[in-house]
């Protein structure tokens, strides 16, 4: 049987069937025979005997698809939420919510597309955080002390963003923040080393 027809008669992907009949060819339980059919040279599996029975559970199979199908959706739509970031910032601030007819307008994609991207948006939160936090921790460390307005507006940011940025930069031990300012820490240790240290109001 050719390895289209055992995948559409299991409802199976072909990549998926291909993989599973390598695997069983390599451990001899299934022959690969070349065939001419219609002037082309096609692969068609037997098995090596009618006697071996092999228990396959194809529903562990399509749930295996089904997985990494979700793992390739989940991914692209990531991808596109990071392009949306990125676009916005290009072109003014990255805002607090995001609107499905913006992303749809920003982006070029359907409706579908753009909802999947907003409900990424707003349930991964941390990931943007974590997204942008690597940027505005180089931009302290290399002013030494930012307020969250100026941080705001050189990185194109609502200020939101920097805010829960920052808090989750100052928990790591990586920036100090007191009232509206953001130091680097060596900035902020050295200075208090030195006597230099007054808390902003």
């Amino acid at each position: 049987m050719a390895a289209k027809e055992l995948a559409e008669k299991i409802g199976v992907s072909l990549p998926t069937i291909l993989g599973h009949l390598q695997d069983l060819s390599e451990v001899g339980l299934v022959i690969v025979d070349h065939v001419k059919l219609n002037g082309k040279v096609v692969k068609k599996y037997r098995v090596v005997s009618r006697k071996i029975v092999l228990n396959i559970d194809i529903k562990r199979i399509r749930e295996a698809t089904r997985e990494e199908e979700e793992k390739q959706v989940r991914s692209r739509i990531e991808e596109l939420t990071l392009k949306y970031i990125c676009l916005k910032r290009k072109r003014g601030k990255l805002p607090l919510t995001v609107k499905v007819r913006d992303v749809m307008r920003t982006l070029n994609v359907d409706l579908d597309t753009a909802i999947m991207i907003v409900e990424f948006f707003n349930t991964n939160y941390s990931l943007i955080v974590d997204y942008l936090s690597n940027e505005i921790l180089n931009y302290v460390e290399e002013k030494g002390e930012a307020t969250i307005r100026e941080i705001s507006d050189k990185l194109h940011l609502h200020p939101y963003w920097v805010v829960f940025a920052t808090q989750n930069l100052s928990s790591k031990g990586l920036l100090v923040r007191t009232d509206n300012k953001v130091y680097s820490t060596r900035k902020y240790y050295a200075r208090k080393s030195e006597g230099t240290w007054t808390k902003q109001k």
